[in-house]
């Protein structure tokens, strides 16, 4: 007999912060009370925003923090028995988008499992799991191709091939038809009877879910206003006098009463169910023994039928499988990750191959001559710092970008961080040996450093402990914090490693106090090993071509640098870690994508539309069904203009072609996914989508009014002053909506408006669009599994199975329509629900004899009559209509969407702070390193090499400061330019003026500290002017970052980054002197914009009748400045270095725009 698991809670306490300063707290959970069994399917039910989600992550341990009060297992207090024995299917569906279905669920067996199961078993239960939840023909899809309800279903599919004893899901069946949903709920339904608990949050259940559920746990405001069977439902609300109509859904009633329609009613209800501690209305066959026995009798039958069910798998411990199994397998999912991301595997062995030729041309056969024994040195610190610069960002953004996947996966206890984390670097391993060695013979060869066997080996064994060591900084850093943030404390260390590298600082010239900093950076390690392996270890003279060479003897330079040979502690410590109707018409109307990556010919192409026809009119609300899968959100996006590649066959507007800008101006696109700003209140974030999308057309009264208007429409009105990001995710949704309607457009399209809402939302929500249609819009949208009382709502359905038209017409004509096919819709039934049951072959391949009666869309005469649609002009949300351009001017745009980035920077406080500590921290690091040695000519170098530090620092900081902006925005700057919110010349505008004051500040702050500290000559015209060219390297880098972030994605743009930030090193002037080198490379000094910034720092603080400098010695060789000036070729030239970096600035945010444009049109 299998034992029985209860989870008890008592006075259970939640609750949120609900302003970002103050200290006041939103409570989502109020002392609460429960009690969820083992052989019971629970429900947890309630409106949005009631504290589902939230108790879910609380019991199954996913949530810890703000909660009080007391969850015990079988009386005893929780250990770690739930996340030992419980699996949590989250809300999201995170995927790996480059696994097919059946290596995804091959690759979840294995690292859940082990060994357990041959393949062949292993092979029958994924086929057994994904027939189940319907997905048994996307075997081979790849996860990114699959629609959102395929993608919802194989979440769920991922997490029961181990089957646990508990199961946590959050709105399982969200996202699924009818058909589908039953078979999900059965399924659990199963699992349940055979002893687990299962406890899951849904919206608006059908009466059929409804009655499948044991046990109902229903929230509201946080509190629980019943807890029992869901046949007990209608007689608790008896006894409150509180009748349930007789054809109404039990489930849609307490809902509504949830949400007040019937007057405030829930304290009573609270009050009744003592907050879920009364248990009287629970199922009574629970406390029977005998039926306990049927129970598990009936199971055991279930089994020995030889029906092999999940049960044939148990966990017994904390990881099925060992550590070994689990890094095995890793491994191969990682390495299937690198194979098939081509483009990022193919660029990183590039720009190795890119930078190692450049090196090697610009440094070209230096390598035996003794004259050229300074830029052999200066070609050392080039060589690490790629390797350094590429080693570091390698996976630095993985971590950040995997890690809602990683969560789920390892909280559900796939595998240990152990595991992840050595598979995560070992898997890079071969990519760092390939890119490393053949990146150092590239430079060692061109160079013509020396050949021999012990000296290449060695040099290539330290560039690969650089790149890996590196990259364990980047990791580290990549974990502690987001994106954004770890860019900036990547500057921090970069400069760290740099100055301490012991090459713009020698040991031997500072302090014995900082030795330590030496010690700790191991780009000094490396340095060291590079420059031994070609200088030392008994290395031959070099060719002297002049009359005398001081440095002749390689050893005598080594001595000179303060440089020890000696590998073994080098490697040592690399070892770290009008309201015109518009009616919209398509024909013949395909869209296909391609089944595999890089089909260059389109010879493996799925069909998704196949030639289906249609008309949606205006003055009617239509509705797109489907089951998963059918192409439902590809011809939302195909009529919308979101899609327009591979797609074939005509869509006309009232009979003529589509205007495809004029549509766009005419029409809103309402996402399925919730792409929101999470640090602006509900409030602000309606006000600033209304003044960009209406400009000053309405006063601020109106504007408010008309805000408060929508949102009291879509029940959002008492979260007015919530934050986004403290929102459910039905409430995100709504908001969604809510954006899109602020400025009346002709023509709404909305992917699955009611999804992730309750009855009574769903209800409010159909009811606005149809009087929005009613009032002459055109409005399209997709919805899953209708109920009875929605369905009526809709004038307009248009139905897809597997991508062919199998209805379309009036919803009261389904059951006619089916009538005459002989096809009989039993009188209980919802004809939607019936027709989706049919579209899945659940009676058996009807869809062809559908798909010819309506002829693939073309048969309209099941329509409703547009004349019985009535017309009205009087409602208030519609007085402002959309002109046919942008309502907002340019000027408008601008100003709103950088007070909008400004309050952004303001909020996001830990970004802010971590900037300003940098620039603060590294301009004093940078002063005391060199302090005071402003005026030592004996110290010409050292002054020299300060300059540059400082020159690329504001280099590297500005580069990255907005790089990464751009694409972790694109999700929502992608929906809201595609809306018309703003052109994309405001929303660039925008992005770099919120910066300014930042990076105005930043850079004035690192510049007067290290400057002053280094004693450089405080005159007001050279420190004025050396601020005015800080400000213009930090906008000009600024620019060329925004430029490499808008061009790829965020791991492309790091190594894209690189190459030109490499550029700019190289070409600056510091490293390589441009009378150095041949005339042809001359252009390529020209156009760095970091040489131009380094001659104007230079000349401002070396030149302009500088006095000589102090000299404590007999004989100082440049207490002249300007025999150093003369030395280095540099000139004052002030205009030119403004002129210079005024016109790259301008290329570059010419170049950036385009880009950012481009993507964003296409």
């Amino acid at each position: 007999m299998i034992s029985r698991t209860n989870i008890e809670f008592e006075q259970l306490r939640y609750g949120v912060k609900q302003e970002v300063f103050g200290k006041s707290e939103k409570l989502i959970l109020n002392n609460i009370n429960g009690e969820f069994r083992s052989f019971e399917l629970s429900a947890v039910l309630g409106a949005s925003g009631s504290g589902k989600t939230s108790l879910l992550k609380i019991l199954s341990g996913f949530m810890k923090k703000n909660v009080s009060g007391s969850i015990k297992i079988n009386g005893d207090d929780r250990s770690d028995f739930i996340k030992k024995n419980s699996t949590f299917i989250m809300q999201e569906e995170h995927l790996h988008g480059l696994l097919t279905v059946h290596e995804a669920m091959n690759f979840a067996f294995k690292l859940k499992t082990g060994n357990m199961l041959s393949n062949q078993e292993r092979d029958e239960k994924i086929v057994s799991i994904l027939k189940t939840l319907g997905l048994s023909e996307n075997l081979n899809n790849y996860s990114g191709d699959l629609s959102g309800g395929e993608q919802k279903r194989l979440s769920i599919a991922l997490e029961l091939v181990d089957d646990p004893s508990i199961l946590f899901l959050d709105e399982p069946t969200t996202g699924l038809d009818s058909s589908s949903s039953t078979q999900c709920i059965k399924l659990l339904k199963k699992l349940a009877l055979e002893g687990k608990i299962i406890i899951c949050t849904i919206h608006t259940p059908s009466a059929l879910l409804f009655e499948m559920f044991d046990h109902i746990y229903a929230l509201a405001d946080g509190c629980c206003i019943y807890q029992g069977s869901s046949k007990n439902l209608v007689p608790f609300l008896k006894e409150l006098d509180l009748i349930c109509p007789p054809t109404f859904n039990p489930s849609d009633f307490l809902l509504e009463i949830a949400t007040n329609s019937y007057g405030y009613q829930n304290q009573r209800l609270v009050d009744k169910i003592m907050n879920g501690s009364v248990e009287s209305y629970r199922d009574i066959l629970i406390n029977n023994n005998n039926n306990n026995n049927d129970k598990y009798n009936n199971n055991d039958a279930v089994n020995e039928k030889g029906h092999k069910s999940l049960n044939d798998i148990r966990r017994y411990h904390h990881y099925s499988p060992s550590f070994v199994t689990q890094l095995t397998q890793l491994l191969l999912r990682n390495g299937m990750f690198l194979m098939r991301d081509k483009m990022f595997l193919w660029i990183r062995v590039m720009v190795h191959l890119i930078v190692g030729l450049m090196i090697g041309f610009i440094y070209y056969n230096i390598g035996h001559e003794a004259t050229e024994i300074l830029n052999i040195f200066r070609f050392v610190p080039i060589a690490v710092g790629f390797l350094s610069y590429a080693g570091f960002y390698s996976l630095m953004v993985r971590f950040p970008l995997d890690l809602p996947i990683t969560k789920r996966e390892c909280f559900n206890r796939w595998y240990s961080s152990g595991s992840y984390y050595l598979a995560l670097i070992i898997s890079d391993i071969p990519i760092i040996i390939t890119c490393c060695t053949f990146y150092t013979i590239i430079i060692f060869y061109f160079t013509d450093q020396p050949m021999e066997s012990f000296r290449l080996i060695n040099v290539i064994f330290i560039g690969i402990l650089t790149s890996f060591t590196a990259q364990s900084y980047g990791l580290l850093i990549g974990s502690l914090f987001d994106v954004k943030i770890a860019l900036v404390v990547a500057g921090f260390l970069m400069a760290f490693h740099v100055l301490f590298g012991g090459f713009f600082i020698l040991m031997k010239d500072v302090s014995s106090g900082f030795y330590w900093l030496f010690e700790t950076t191991y780009i000094k390690h490396s340095l060291d090993g590079f420059a031994s392996l070609i200088l030392g270890f008994n290395r031959k003279k070099l060719h002297c071509s002049d009359i005398y060479c001081h440095f002749e003897d390689p050893n005598k330079f080594m001595k000179f640098i303060g440089l020890e040979e000696n590998l073994t502690k080098i490697k040592k410590l690399n070892i770290k870690c009008m309201n015109e109707k518009l009616t919209i018409e398509f024909e013949e109307l395909r869209y296909s994508v391609k089944t595999v990556f890089y089909d260059i010919f389109g010879l493996n192409k799925k069909e998704i539309l196949k030639g289906i026809n249609g008309e949606f009119r205006g003055c009617e609300l239509s509705a797109i069904m489907g089951p998963s899968g059918c192409g439902k959100s590809t011809l939302l996006n195909v009529l919308s203009g979101y899609s327009t590649s591979n797609v074939r066959g005509s869509i006309r507007v009232n009979g003529k072609p589509r205007d495809f800008n004029l549509f766009r101006k005419q029409s809103s696109y309402i996402m399925q996914e919730q792409n929101l700003h999470a640090l602006l209140t509900l409030r602000e974030t309606m006000l600033f989508s209304i003044r960009l999308k209406t400009g000053n057309s309405l006063k601020k009264e109106q504007r408010e009014k008309k805000v408060l208007m929508i949102l009291e429409n879509l029940g959002l009105d008492n979260e007015i002053d919530t934050f986004v990001k403290d929102l459910s995710g039905g409430q995100q949704k709504r908001l969604a909506i809510a954006l899109e309607l602020v400025d009346d457009p002709s023509i709404l399209f909305i992917d699955e408006p009611t999804t992730g809402l309750d009855s009574s939302s769903s209800t409010q929500c159909v009811k606005l669009l149809q009087k929005l249609a009613h009032e002459g819009k055109t409005i399209i949208c997709t919805i899953h599994t209708p109920s009875a009382l929605l369905l009526q709502m809709f004038d307009n359905l248009y139905t897809l199975a597997d991508g062919v038209c199998i209805y379309q017409g009036a919803s009261k004509n389904i059951v006619p329509f089916l009538h005459e096919l002989d096809i009989i819709c039993p009188e209980t039934f919802n004809p939607a629900d019936f027709l989706l049951e049919i579209a899945n072959n659940d009676y058996g391949e009807q869809n062809y004899l559908l798909q010819a009666k309506i002829k693939n869309g073309l048969n309209n005469e099941y329509r409703k009559k547009s004349e019985s649609i009535i017309i009205e002009s009087n409602c208030e949300l519609s007085s402002y209509q959309r002109s046919a351009s942008s309502s907002s001017s340019f000027i408008d745009q601008v100003i709103q969407l950088t007070a909008r980035n400004t309050l952004f920077n303001i909020r996001d406080k830990s970004y802010m702070l971590m900037r300003l500590v940098v620039y603060l921290f590294v301009g004093f690091l940078v002063g005391i390193m060199y302090y005071n040695i402003g005026n030592d000519a004996k110290q010409m170098i050292n002054i020299y090499k300060s300059i540059f530090i400082l020159v690329a620092f504001l280099m590297y900081t500005s580069l990255y400061s907005l790089a990464v902006r751009f694409p972790l925005d694109l999700p929502i700057i992608q929906r809201e330019h595609f809306n018309r919110w703003y052109s994309t010349a405001a929303h660039y505008i925008a992005l770099n003026l919120a910066d300014v004051p930042i990076v105005i500040i930043c850079s004035i702050m690192f510049t007067v500290v290290a400057y002053t500290m280094t004693n450089h000559p405080l005159e007001d015209f050279r420190l004025g002017t050396v601020l005015a060219i800080g400000l213009a390297l930090s906008f000009t880098s600024q620019a060329y970052g925004i430029f490499a972030g808008s061009f790829v994605e965020i791991k492309l743009s790091l190594l894209f980054a690189a190459l030109l930030m490499l550029y700019q090193i190289i070409f600056a002037g510091g490293l390589v002197f441009m009378k150095d080198v041949n005339p042809y490379w001359h252009w390529m000094f020209e156009i760095s914009f970091m040489k131009h910034a380094l001659d104007g720092y230079g000349s401002l603080i070396l030149g302009f009748n500088r006095t000589k400098l102090e000299c404590e010695e007999l004989y100082c060789h440049f207490i002249s400045t300007k025999k150093f000036m003369t030395m280095i070729d540099m000139r004052e030239d002030i205009p030119k270095v403004f002129h210079s970096l005024g016109i790259i600035w301008a290329v570059f945010h010419f170049a950036a725009y385009c880009v950012m444009r481009f993507r964003l049109n296409h």
